[in-house]
Formats: C-alpha cells, sequence, structure tokens
C-alpha cells in the first residue's frame, strides 16, 4: 500500500485536467562522433570525443537533481564556474530556439546534472534536458532498458543529454529536439487516479510479476510496437503514464509499470538492476 509521502501527485487529482494523446514528427538532433570533427566549445576546440560521450563509469565525481547541486563550483577547461549558472545558459541556448524554434506547447526544464573527470585538472557538466508538453512533463530515462520482448512492444521515455566543457555554454548535444511538431490526437478531461492506476496494475500484471512499488511519476511516454523488424520510431505516440517503479520481489529484479492514465492500459518494462 503507498503512503502518502511516496506520492506527490496527488494535486493532479483535485482538479480537472485536460490530457493529451498525441504523436510526434521526430527529430533528432545529433552531434558529430567521429574523431576526424571538431567542436568549438568556447575558445577550446574539442578533437577528443572519446573523453565526452564515453567517459568511464569512474570519472563521475557528482551526480544528483540541479536544485541540489547548482552552487557547486568545478574547474571547466576554461576555469572554475559554478553548475548552476551552466546550466542556466544550457536553458536559455535552447530556449532562444537554437538551432531550431521550439514547438508551441512545448517548453523544458533541467531536473538533474552529473560531473565528470575529464582529467586531473578539468571537469565536465553533463544536464539531462526534460521537455514539457501543456504543462505536463515527459517521462525521461538514463538507461535504455525499455523494451518489452514478452509483448512485443517498447516504452520510450524522452531523453537528451547536454555537455558542457566551458563557461561560454552548450558544447555538444545529443536527443530529441524541442522543435519536434506535436499533433494532438485525441483530449480528454477525465483521468485515472493514481490509486486505481495502482489497483488497475495489480490485477493485470501476469502472475511472475509482483511489484514492491519504490517511485510514482507522472508524465508522457511514447509507445510503439515491434514491426518484426525492431521498433519504428516514426510511428510512436504519446500517452500521459501513471509510472510505478520498483522491484519485481518474485525474481528480484528492476520493474517499470506504466498505466495509461486515459484508458487505463497496463505496460510494463524491465530495468537495470
Amino acid at each position: 500500500m503507498l503512503k502518502p509521502e511516496q506520492i506527490q501527485m496527488r494535486k493532479y487529482m483535485k482538479r480537472k485536467m485536460t490530457f493529451w494523446i498525441f504523436a510526434l514528427c521526430f527529430l533528432l538532433m545529433l552531434c558529430p562522433l567521429t574523431g576526424a570533427q571538431k567542436v568549438w566549445a568556447g575558445n577550446s576546440v574539442i578533437t577528443d570525443f572519446s573523453r565526452i560521450f564515453y567517459i568511464p563509469a569512474g570519472a563521475v565525481l557528482r551526480g544528483g537533481s540541479l536544485e541540489e547541486l547548482k552552487e557547486e563550483v568545478y574547474p571547466l577547461i576554461s576555469g572554475d564556474y559554478k553548475i548552476g549558472e551552466s546550466a542556466k545558459q544550457v536553458k536559455e541556448y535552447f530556449e532562444k530556439g537554437t538551432p531550431f524554434p521550439m514547438a508551441e506547447g512545448v517548453k523544458i526544464d533541467i531536473p538533474d546534472v552529473s560531473v565528470y573527470r575529464l582529467d586531473a585538472d578539468t571537469c565536465m557538466y553533463t544536464f539531462n534536458v526534460r521537455r514539457w508538453y501543456e504543462n505536463m512533463a515527459y517521462l525521461y530515462l538514463q538507461d535504455t532498458d525499455i523494451a518489452n520482448s514478452y509483448e512485443g512492444y517498447a516504452i520510450m521515455e524522452s531523453m537528451k543529454y547536454v555537455n558542457v566543457v566551458d563557461d561560454t555554454g552548450v558544447s555538444t548535444f545529443k536527443g530529441l529536439s524541442e522543435s519536434d511538431v506535436v499533433h494532438p490526437l485525441y483530449q480528454d478531461t477525465q483521468m485515472v487516479g493514481v490509486e486505481q492506476a495502482l489497483d488497475i496494475a495489480s490485477k493485470k500484471l501476469a502472475s511472475f510479476l509482483k511489484l514492491e512499488v519504490q517511485e510514482v511519476k507522472i508524465g508522457y511516454a511514447s509507445y510503439m510496437t515491434d514491426t518484426g523488424q525492431g521498433f519504428n520510431e516514426d510511428m510512436a505516440v504519446y500517452y500521459p503514464f501513471w509510472k510505478f517503479s520498483g522491484v519485481n520481489t518474485v525474481k528480484n529484479q528492476v520493474l517499470n509499470v506504466y498505466v495509461d492514465m486515459i484508458s487505463g492500459a497496463v505496460y510494463y518494462t524491465f530495468g537495470n538492476a
């Protein structure tokens, strides 16, 4: 049974909300990844992309919510720089429409940051940029275990990583663009409440799944079906979900359960332990 303090989203149940199911026209904004390419980061030239995109786990110095870490300072290529100031530059970079204007109804925030050590004297900030549509956030993951091979579908959560190596702002980034055009397919003012969603999930999960809930989230995520040749992102549809994350106590594995807030449909995926 969920404790009251586990659920911070009850405010969504106290007022009428309009939820959208929508499809996106994807435009993937990818940075050059080959060693022959160069990226200018202010007055610094980056040629060794392995230092940015393939950081060993041991190089992680710090990680957590931006709110908690925004006052901390680390040495970038240009010198010591505060995490909060760097995050502000990143947010403004995309809000100003760089490299393309943001789509109507879309906004962004930066919930998390990681600090990596590039060498003995230099660090890098990596920010997770989260999209919002019509005042509801997109769910986002830092891992990629999102496919359910048992049922032939995948739940894709939005991800965008932005790397900063000096005090001029964005150095490189990878992820879905805020300029992706949103095409609403359906709207409703009714919703499945969190307690009802948990009850539905408990009844519909397979016999080999028993979820011990550790976290509850609310937001948009895309649903894709397996075409037989993989998952086609061009056919993805975004739904508003309740997401219950925790442990499958039957097999001691990470389990994510998604309940569609409009239809009550239940989907589940396995994550990394």
